[in-house]
């Protein structure tokens, strides 16, 4: 792989990762861009990976979205193909998904409760069913 090729593949995977995190925050590239200090264009060009951000955008992005540094280069988790229609979405999947995504933007701090909580649901979830087998 050339060195244009990795700088290209490393623009895609901060971009991709730059999407979900601001999606998790419930942001419209407008919104961003206001924070950001940058046109609405300029984000799209780096969500999409075809211009990458510099490192003073990059630190800026990270507190913007309280996501650390190096979360933006980390593989982005697949996405569902916005092509498809709701109808041949998997619903499961797709909240899999977004929770997949919301939680890849969590720090470490903020992951700890998180994990917690669904931990709870799980037991509780557990419990409901073999209450439910016992009444049956």
């Amino acid at each position: 792989m050339t060195m244009n090729q990795e700088k290209n593949n490393v623009d895609i995977i901060v971009g991709s990762n730059m999407r979900n995190a601001r999606e998790a925050r419930m942001l419209s590239r407008n919104e961003l861009a206001d924070l950001m200090d940058l046109t609405c264009s300029h984000i799209g060009l780096i969500e999409r990976g075809e211009r990458g951000v510099t490192a003073v955008n990059l630190l800026k992005l990270s507190k913007v979205l309280n996501v650390p540094v190096g979360r933006f280069f980390l593989d982005p988790p697949k996405r569902v193909s916005s092509s498809w229609t709701e109808s041949e979405k998997d619903l499961a999947t797709k909240g899999k998904e977004k929770i997949i995504n919301l939680m890849a933007t969590l720090s470490d701090e903020e992951l700890a409760p998180v994990t917690s909580v669904v931990k709870q649901l799980v037991t509780m979830k557990s419990q409901y069913e073999t209450q439910k087998k016992l009444n049956s």
